[in-house]
Order: C-alpha cells, then structure tokens, then sequence
C-alpha cells in the first residue's frame, strides 16, 4: 500500500511540474526570454542529479530505480527525471525524486507544485501544512509537510519535503512502520538537506 500511494504522489508532483514548465522555467531554445536568462539557460546545470547506492550516511540502500517509469508517466522531455526507492534494515522507504535540465525561474513555486500533488493523488490528505525551513549549511529552502493516506481502514502518515533551485528540484519522502500522530518537520528538513547533499554530482 505504502508503494503504491508514495508512486502516485511523485506522480501527481513532477506532473504538476512539468504542467507548468511552460510557465515557471526556460529552456536553452527559449526565444522570448531576455538575453541575460537566454545566456544563462544555454550554459549546462552546475550539477545534476543522481541515485547513489546508499543515502544518509549508509542507512538506506537503493532498492529500486524508477527514473524511467517516471520519465514515461510525466511524459515531458525538458527535463531529466530521476526516482529511487531507498530502504532500511528497520523497515523504512525513502522515495527520492528530482529533475535537472531547465533553469527555474521561480523555485519557491516550484516547491509549491511538487508538494500539490500529495494534495491530488487518491486517498491522500496534507495533515500539517506546508512549512519553510533553512538547514545550516545548505544554500536553499526547503518546504515540508505531513500527508496521510488512507485505504481499507489503515492510514499510514509520513513527511515528505521539497527543494529547488536554479538549476534542479527534487522531493523525499519518508515512511516508517506503523503510523505516527506526530512527525518532525525540522527532523525531516535535515534529512532532505542530507539526502540533497548526497545525490548532486557536478556537470
């Protein structure tokens, strides 16, 4: 179950992404843009983004790739999309998505759209609004919240929290067994400022 609604929720926020790249981001053949973006958009992303085989200091493990079911569910080529499945010895699954290729013009927005999609996806319910935090150390905001899904009388509730900058976004997704009530959004910040850290590679 826990699979399931995780893929339908990054589904449902790269979608909304990419809905709006049009909009929020420039591509390298953009022609109605001003010479000072247009530059900056043709020169190649300072990093891009990758799905190492072990996340946060070797806890999780990388279980399962699927940046091409992703690439194939978004159907938008400006981009290069990236998604693992990462588990634990304890039972935990990190879903860890991102997206390089295009400028952002506007990140804050970008986070926004990302975190909608847990708002659309079936069966979910944002349970504790989205909320900015600064980790020391990292050069962007992170957005978090806390989403819960339910399906057959069983709610699972987990943190999810996204980023984006000038030249890629992503998101991550926690789940635990069992449920919990209350889940720490700075924990979570921490934890995405780590994982961020982790799957950049220089261009």
């Amino acid at each position: 179950m826990v699979a399931a609604v995780v893929g339908a929720v990054v589904v449902a926020g790269a979608t909304a992404v990419a809905t709006a790249g049009g909009r929020h981001t420039v591509s390298a053949s953009a022609r109605h843009v001003s010479p000072s973006v247009e530059a900056s958009s043709a020169s190649r992303p300072r990093y891009e983004i990758t799905l190492p085989k072990a996340l946060d200091g070797g806890r999780y493990t990388l279980a399962r790739d699927d940046s091409a079911q992703l690439t194939k569910a978004v159907g938008e080529s400006g981009r290069t999309w990236r998604s693992g499945e990462y588990t634990s010895r304890d039972g935990g699954v990190l879903q860890v998505t991102g997206a390089y290729g295009e400028v952002n013009e506007d990140p804050a927005r970008d986070r926004a759209q990302l975190l909608s999609g847990s708002a659309n996806a079936p069966g979910t319910a944002v349970t504790v609004k989205p909320s900015d935090f600064t980790v020391v150390g990292a050069d962007t905001t992170f957005t978090c919240q806390v989403v819960a899904f339910s399906k057959g009388g069983r709610r699972t509730t987990f943190p999810e929290c996204a980023w984006a900058d000038a030249d890629a976004w992503g998101t991550v997704l926690e789940t635990t067994p069992g449920s919990r009530a209350a889940v720490p959004l700075r924990k979570m910040a921490d934890l995405t400022a780590e994982v961020r850290g982790e799957v950049k590679v220089s261009s």
